[in-house]
């Protein structure tokens, strides 16, 4: 592959990642609005519905934890074809980048939506706890 080629894959794969990282956050605040229209909705239904509530809270955490996972899978991958083509066309910005530790944004991700799918088991499992006391 000539030089011109690999400069616009490059930039291909610049241009992937920038909407990758986009999408990922436009994921979390559609997420957050539904969570956030989810806890309004039991809190004004009350415990008597904590299984349907609970139910969708946890799907909808599943569904949206997915869909992030999906899009981390292909920011790695444009990032690592990024550094196999920095390598020939001289470039240092994504392979200087320092490497990921156990505190990275893809982690604090899963524990955001692992808290949100334990929160809804717990209401699953004592709605009467998180519940305003209608039946």
């Amino acid at each position: 592959m000539c030089g011109e080629q690999q400069k616009h894959e490059y930039e291909e794969c610049a241009k992937n990642m920038r909407h990758y990282s986009n999408l990922r956050f436009a994921i979390l605040t559609v997420y957050g609005v539904a969570m956030a229209g989810l806890i309004t909705l039991f809190g004004d239904l009350g415990f008597g519905q904590a299984g349907l509530v609970g139910f969708l809270g946890i799907l909808i955490s599943l569904v949206f934890m997915v869909m992030h996972e999906r899009v981390v899978q292909l920011w790695v991958i444009s990032h690592g074809r990024a550094c196999e083509l920095e390598e020939s066309l001289m470039y240092e910005h994504y392979r200087r980048r320092p490497p990921s530790t156990f505190f990275s944004n893809r982690n604090a991700t899963r524990v955001l939506f692992g808290a949100f799918i334990v929160l809804w088991i717990l209401i699953l499992i004592f709605p009467a706890i998180f519940g305003n006391g209608q039946s």
